[in-house]
């Protein structure tokens, strides 16, 4: 038989396991802390709102409630809302072009840059699309506008992030 382990090496080993349990909950909570939800909308005209919130539904309704004060319509002709994404802690792009409208919010802004070139294709695929005629907004996870209003091209925003 082996020799038994003594007990102070034992409470040792407990005493660490404890810490790091601790240390890890301590990182988790903060990290949940700190998580904030960015909702983006855009309406078929090119108006586009954003909110961030700790809580989903008031992000959703701080971005429609952006997107109406933005607009020059009335609120009940704004089309605030009818297209709306959500992530935590995300990276948002939104596009107007002609009567097409496309909104994603990815993990980063490279994510949410190929969700968008991957719509560009599939309209092209179906027919005419100016995309000259585009507006485009690029929202940071903090909600603020990082472009606004730019020609939609092929070209990625992903310079202007760092």
């Amino acid at each position: 038989m082996g020799t038994p382990l003594p007990m102070v090496s034992l409470v040792s080993t407990l005493q660490g396991f404890l810490l790091a349990a601790g240390v890890f909950l301590l990182t988790s909570t903060t990290a949940l802390a700190e998580t904030r939800w960015l909702a983006l909308t855009m309406a078929p005209n090119g108006d586009w709102g954003a909110g961030v919130s700790k809580d989903s539904y008031v992000a959703i309704a701080n971005a429609i409630r952006d997107c109406r004060q933005k607009s020059t319509k009335p609120a009940a002709l704004t089309g605030c809302g009818g297209m709306i994404r959500l992530r935590r802690n995300g990276w948002g792009i939104a596009a107007a072009c002609q009567q097409t409208w496309f909104v994603t919010v990815g993990e980063s802004l490279q994510a949410a840059e190929l969700e968008l070139r991957e719509w560009q294709w599939r309209h092209i695929a179906e027919g005419p699309l100016v995309f000259a005629e585009c507006r485009r907004v690029v929202v940071q996870p903090n909600g603020t506008a990082l472009e606004d209003g730019s020609v939609l091209g092929f070209a990625t925003a992903a310079a202007h992030a760092n």
